[in-house]
Parts: C-alpha cells; structure tokens; sequence
C-alpha cells in the first residue's frame, strides 16, 4: 500500500520496518529478511518527496540532499559489516562510521561524487575552511561562506555519480542484491553413463604366410 503522509512523502508500509520511502520499500525488506537489520532510511529521489518542490526534476539527488541507508553497529557481526561495506562498494555508495543517538552506526548513502570524494567530507571541509562553529556568534554569516565554498568544491568534483532519480534507485537494488546474495556454491556433476562406457574393439589375429 502506497500512502501520501502529510508531508507528502510517497511511502510504503514494510512488514517489520514500517513506513519507508516507496522506492526503498523492496531493497530494505530484502535487506531486513537476510538479516541485516536496518534503524534509518531516506531514498534522495525526487519520486518519492514531493515536498521540496525547489529540487530539479532529475531527482533529489540533484540537490544537496541524497539517499542513505543506516545500521546500528550493535546489531551487526564483523563479517556484516564487511558485507555491508563491500556491498556498498559495488554500487557506488559512499560508506559512513558515525552516531545515531549516540548509537555507532554504519550509513551507505548516494552521495559519492565523480571524482570519488562523498559530499560529506566535501561539506566539513567547507565548514572548516569557513571556520563555521555553531556557538559562533556570526553562525549564519559563516554558514553562508561555507555554502558558497561548498557549492564550488560541489562543481570542483563535478557534481554527484548517481545524478539522476533512476541511477540512485539502481544503486540501492545493487546493494541490496549484494547483501542477500546466496553463497556460491560448486555442483559436482557426476559423470554420465555414456562417459563411463569403454568401447572394446575386438583385435583380428593376423594370418602367418
């Protein structure tokens, strides 16, 4: 079931998750039933937030915002997380180690830019270069700086890899196929009755002259 909430968000209800972005809701119930257990999810695509009308129509993922998907570290093995972030790998997706309510977490996201860099690092670096503090009492004169720093190291970079509404919706159904793929496994094929059969031609004794 696909429902509008009152920020006009398009979402779908997951069995176990609950509301999430309607382009997420297959990749993380996927995700979830394999036994990587997500806490936090945002898609970025303009398809399913109607609500910053002021994004291009390429998608959310033209602006500044973008798409993640967030683990709790507590709720992972290492050989998870390892996944987790190989999985990433394979679709252009950034991978972060940070909190969320003071919980470690792991967030892969679709802010990874051209040039390789993630628009994470690219936006403290501007904070910094800024010297934007939050108990600063010029905060927005400074944010404003930083903003303009961001938005040329942001064309420095030329812009994001997953640009479009349709390269970020690819790059979560990678990830998440990544995840729950099975273990290969070598069948052995038994060798046929036809192989197994020798033919034996007679030998003709040969006549003494």
């Amino acid at each position: 079931m696909v429902e509008k909430s009152e920020k006009r968000a398009i979402e779908k209800k997951v069995k176990g998750i609950g509301f999430v972005d309607a382009t997420l809701a297959m990749p993380l119930k996927q995700i979830n039933d394999a036994g990587f257990k997500s806490t936090q999810s945002h898609s970025g695509l303009k398809k399913d937030h109607h609500e910053h009308p002021q994004y291009p129509t390429s998608g959310y993922v033209g602006g500044r915002d973008t798409g993640y998907i967030t683990f709790l570290r507590s709720n992972l093995t290492p050989e998870k997380e390892e996944k987790i972030v190989k999985a990433a790998k394979l679709a252009n997706l950034s991978v972060e180690y940070d909190d969320i309510f003071f919980f470690p977490a792991i967030t892969v996201r679709t802010n990874r830019m051209k040039s390789g860099k993630s628009s994470s690092n690219v936006l403290r670096q501007a904070s910094v270069e800024a010297g934007l503090k939050v108990s600063s009492p010029d905060f927005m004169e400074k944010l404003e700086i930083r903003n303009k720093i961001y938005e040329q190291r942001f064309k420095e970079n030329d812009g994001y890899l997953l640009d479009t509404d349709e390269k970020a919706q690819n790059a979560f159904n990678t990830f998440s196929r990544a995840l729950v793929k099975p273990k290969s496994t070598t069948i052995r094929r038994e060798p046929s009755i036809r192989s197994k059969m020798v033919r034996i031609t007679p030998k003709t004794p040969r006549l003494s002259r």
